[in-house]
């Protein structure tokens, strides 16, 4: 009874101390955006301008376009293909293959939506998500070799070298993650049936629409603190490790000319607590502790660093380190030309599904009307 008794007491001053801790945090910031009421101001217009110039044009349409793909069954025979590939590496059910593939392309929070909505459709089971979520959290391609790569360290080759680097360890690291599921193929849930292209447009605009302000609305906050923080007189090492933890591509920036490319791989690995505050209604969802998913993120973090270190051995480029404006860079990207055509090509599918469906529909329904 004592010991329960001890541990109860335990728990409730560790609740009472996380309060407190919140509170303070809360207070202090409150008190340093008073005090420096410019300099907030100018965190958040950096934040609306990084949306609107960068954040939107490359994460929204690739998000409306990867939750469609998911949630319209499109990629169902490309699963079955590769259903006994993806269960024998990763132990998961073939609807996973395609969130994975999407998750390496799209950007960082689109992996862990698309798993959030898989596990909504329930075409997945909880364990499984917790698992996905784990090394579904990737850097688009964009990002990592045009604004990391050229803009940056201004090499394409480093670029692909860390993105190449970066997504074998997210594989790596799903690989592991199979070793987990103890008990999965007993589990596994069968995908439900597909409702319409229609529906699955609309539904897959609502949610990345909602997903889109929300990822911003972290963006903005984290802006804000970025520009607060120059302001406390912080040592130039201290400030470049919150840089490179908070925010993955002013950490990238400030690493550019101070570590080697490797470490530039960890810290996108690591994703900043930018990223993890945009997944974080997906781990709420599916109930995967935050440190869980912390330590996968270290995990992948220092398998990168040793594939990158390898790599840029073997390859041995050496080509001369620019650091440039990494705001300049991203808004001085290329129009996204093909992500417009898949749209008016999805669009087109739409149409010409809801078109089928009526006339099949309409031809069902004849002999009934004619026998009565």
């Amino acid at each position: 009874m004592k010991s329960n008794r001890a541990v109860k007491s335990v728990s409730s001053i560790k609740i009472v101390l996380k309060y407190c801790l919140c509170a303070f945090a809360i207070c202090t910031l409150a008190a340093v955006t008073l005090a420096r009421p410019e300099q907030s101001a100018e965190g958040v217009r950096n934040g609306l301008e990084l949306c609107f110039r960068t954040v939107i044009p490359s994460l929204f349409p690739f998000m409306v376009i990867s939750s469609f793909l998911v949630q319209s069954n499109i990629t169902a025979k490309l699963d079955r293909l590769l259903s006994r590939f993806i269960y024998f590496v990763f132990r998961l059910p073939s609807c996973a293959g395609s969130v994975i593939f999407l998750s390496l392309i799209s950007g960082f929070p689109v992996g862990a939506e698309l798993v959030r909505q898989l596990y909504e459709s329930k075409k997945i089971t909880k364990s499984q998500g917790q698992r996905l979520l784990l090394f579904c959290v990737n850097p688009g391609p964009a990002f990592v070799i045009s604004c990391v790569g050229v803009g940056m360290l201004s090499s394409q080759l480093i670029g692909i070298i860390i993105f190449a680097s970066v997504v074998l360890s997210s594989l790596i690291l799903g690989f592991l993650t199979r070793f987990m599921a103890a008990n999965e193929e007993a589990e596994t849930v069968e995908p439900t049936e597909f409702s319409g292209f229609s529906q699955s447009l609309v539904a897959a605009v609502s949610k990345s629409t909602n997903s889109m302000m929300m990822i911003c609305g972290w963006v903005i906050v984290f802006s804000t603190a970025s520009s607060l923080l120059k302001t406390t007189g912080l040592s130039e090492g201290f400030s470049l490790f919150l840089d490179c933890i908070l925010e993955v591509t002013n950490g990238c920036y400030r690493a550019v000319g101070v570590f080697p490319a490797s470490v530039v791989a960890g810290i996108i690995c690591w994703s900043g607590f930018c990223v993890h505050c945009q997944i974080m209604p997906s781990l709420v969802k599916l109930r995967l502790p935050y440190k869980y998913f912390a330590t996968g993120r270290i995990i992948c973090g220092a398998l990168s660093c040793v594939i990158c270190s390898f790599l840029m051995n073997v390859f041995c480029p050496e080509l001369p380190v620019i650091k440039l404006n990494y705001n300049h860079i991203c808004a001085k990207r290329p129009e996204f030309l093909p992500v417009s055509l898949g749209l008016l090509a999805m669009c087109a599918l739409v149409l010409i599904g809801d078109s089928v469906r009526i006339k099949l529909k309409s031809r069902r329904r004849i002999p009934e009307e004619s026998s009565y």
